[in-house]
């Protein structure tokens, strides 16, 4: 079930590169700088084992600067049985009409299991991928799936899915469109 769940995710994330590639690398319009996010979001961990889903809640810093067209991106995440992630990365939001926003992320960081899953090693990689609404305030609201795992780097490899309603609020007011 996980090798499957892995390989839907994989597959999602080429299509989107694909689909978004032309938009995003473009010559036609110039884009506009972003002004940097605080993203909250909550949801369900674990989502894919009703046996041990549970709540959770990510905070996440989005700074404006970009490396190319990659923005970093540093977060923390804490379930309802005190699993704890914190880690590092980088996004990359891509917004085919200007309303809408689709963001693929990769990080990795330090992962503590509390009473939740024992994903068997402390440090994870977490990949992401968000489908947001973006106001004309440059406010955006969506939901985000995403995948924890230690990607053999040591066995076992369990791994663990969450989906969640994100709310990224931008740091500088400005008009999108």
């Amino acid at each position: 079930m996980m090798k499957g769940c892995k390989a839907v995710f994989a597959v999602l994330f080429v299509v989107c590169f694909l689909s978004l590639s032309k938009s995003v690398f473009s010559q036609d319009s110039i884009p506009q700088k972003e002004p940097g996010y605080l993203a909250v979001s909550g949801g369900i961990y674990s989502c894919l084992d009703l046996w041990a889903s549970t709540g959770y809640v990510n905070v996440q810093f989005l700074p404006g600067k970009k490396l190319w067209v990659l923005q970093p991106q540093v977060g923390a995440l804490v379930t309802y049985l005190r699993t704890v992630m914190v880690y590092g990365g980088l996004t990359w939001p891509a917004s085919p009409v200007k309303w809408l926003v689709i963001q693929t992320g990769a990080a990795a960081g330090y992962y503590e299991s509390g009473q939740g899953i024992d994903l068997a090693f402390p440090f994870e990689f977490r990949l992401t991928l968000s489908v947001l609404f973006k106001f004309r305030n440059y406010a955006q609201l969506g939901v985000e799936f995403a995948h924890i795992s230690n990607a053999n780097i040591s066995p076992p490899n369990p791994g663990t899915e969450s989906i969640s309603l994100i709310f990224q609020l931008p740091l500088r007011k400005r008009k999108a469109y």
